[in-house]
């Protein structure tokens, strides 16, 4: 479906599967970074309309990992005419569709589709619903020509049509759900909460992200001028497990990802830990 020579943009930091999945095709990379101020991230339009060609594929992450940005619709609509401009395919990660924190407003790419027809979305329940394990997820391709011929791409490859107890999970999931995932949606948002809280009261050093989407926080710890690898390891031994920065951007190695996914009293006494190892080195 496209050329074998193709490149993919990708908007950094960004989800580290990424990378691999494009380099194991035999595709170039070219970086899009997001451009962070004051603990928000934007897209950066300016070098993205130098990069943009019709040899190339965006792939986008919205709501983005690991920032938790949710791109709105203005942005989504000028991506859009950026790729019409210029012929490039569009394909949208949107598996954290489902996780929004306060009300934000989420915007798949698919509402453009009435403008411009190169577009694949992805999504899951596997995040919002903890079913990662079932290996289910959906390819939205609104496009009939475009959508025959990966059809026909899967087909060739020998991809099965899905198992039995994913597709179930997926329609109860979808279909009798919404309640729980709104409860649940706000538990997250009220852990987001106590940890903006806790880290601007006790070390307010430590940025937090300002994020709309998803249940994995982003920390910068970089005034503590360590590897983000040996963060990683001294929280382990501490008791916290979180994901070391560098592996979603070689310029995020005072970065770490936090999961928040749990009850309150765990992340309580998690930040508690956090909080006894920014001491160790500070004080």
């Amino acid at each position: 479906m496209v050329h074998l020579l193709a490149v993919v943009i990708i908007q950094t930091p960004v989800y580290n599967p990424f990378y691999i999945v494009i380099r194991d095709n035999n595709l170039k990379i070219i970086e899009n970074p997001l451009i962070r101020v004051n603990n928000h991230y934007e897209i950066d339009f300016e070098l993205l309309a130098k990069q943009i060609d019709n040899r190339k594929i965006l792939l986008i992450c919205n709501p983005q990992n690991p920032t938790g940005r949710v791109h709105t619709y203005d942005e989504l609509k000028r991506i859009v005419e950026l790729a019409k401009e210029h012929d490039v395919f569009i394909l949208s990660d949107e598996i954290h569709c489902d996780i929004m924190l306060n009300g934000t407003k989420f915007t798949s790419l698919n509402e453009f589709s009435h403008m411009y027809n190169k577009i694949m979305v992805f999504n899951s329940v596997s995040k919002a619903f903890g079913l990662a394990g079932l290996k289910t997820s959906n390819i939205i391709i609104r496009d009939e020509e475009i959508a025959n011929k990966f059809r026909e791409y899967l087909r060739g490859k020998h991809f099965s049509c899905g198992n039995l107890f994913g597709l179930t999970a997926l329609k109860t999931a979808y279909n009798e759900a919404e309640e729980w995932l709104e409860l649940q949606n706000k538990h997250l948002a009220n852990n987001y909460k106590i940890i903006k809280e806790f880290f601007n009261t006790n070390y307010p050093q430590v940025g937090v992200t300002e994020q709309g989407a998803t249940y994995l926080a982003w920390l910068d710890f970089s005034f503590l001028n360590m590897p983000c690898a040996q963060m990683q390891e001294e929280l382990l031994k501490l008791g916290v497990m979180v994901n070391d920065g560098k592996r979603y951007s070689e310029n995020c190695n005072g970065f770490i990802r936090f999961n928040f996914a749990c009850p309150e009293g765990q992340l309580r006494e998690g930040l508690k830990i956090i909080g006894t190892f920014i001491d160790n080195h500070t004080k």
